[in-house]
């Protein structure tokens, strides 16, 4: 997902996705919501069901009048695969979306994210915690490394953070 990823149960639960159906655990706390996220179409005997446990930084800015800081980036954790094939550790990038804060500056689809604001960033979940201490609008600091010719490179950028 953009700027993130998230865990979701999957369950043959009967829901009603077009209203809302809430998944509670047995001490009566929110645990996740149905959702047509992933919908297919061969797809419809089951039940998608977001975990609530990935939003909860989120949810707890909305509720406050915050806004999420947004990068505008779908990507994935470079494996160890990938590392023996020479593509350094990071998140590669695998969309730039468009017109967000990252596609605004340059960044694009197969650079690899290794920094924000002077902190590594190596996981999916490295990048969420740095993107959380982040407020939209701050100007910061991005390295991503670029493959040239025969080598990676790193290039820095400097952008503003936008808002979802």
């Amino acid at each position: 997902m953009t700027d993130g990823q998230t865990r979701v149960i999957y369950t043959d639960i009967e829901c009603n996705k077009e209203t809302g159906t809430f998944f509670l655990n047995l001490s009566g706390q929110l645990v996740g919501w149905a959702s047509n996220l992933f919908d297919t179409e061969d797809e419809t005997d089951g039940t998608l069901v977001m975990s609530i446990s990935e939003y909860k930084g989120n949810l707890q800015k909305l509720s406050n009048g915050i806004a999420i800081p947004y990068l505008g980036i779908k990507g994935q954790e470079v494996n160890e695969t990938m590392q023996e094939n020479g593509i350094p550790q990071g998140i590669y990038i695998m969309e730039s979306i468009a017109e967000g804060p990252a596609y605004q500056v340059g960044i694009q689809n197969g650079d690899i994210l290794t920094e924000i604001q002077g902190e590594a960033v190596e996981t999916i979940r490295d990048f969420q915690s740095v993107m959380e201490d982040l407020e939209s609008g701050a100007e910061i600091n991005v390295v991503i490394q670029r493959k040239g010719i025969n080598e990676y490179k790193e290039i820095e950028y400097h952008m503003t953070i936008g808002a979802r």
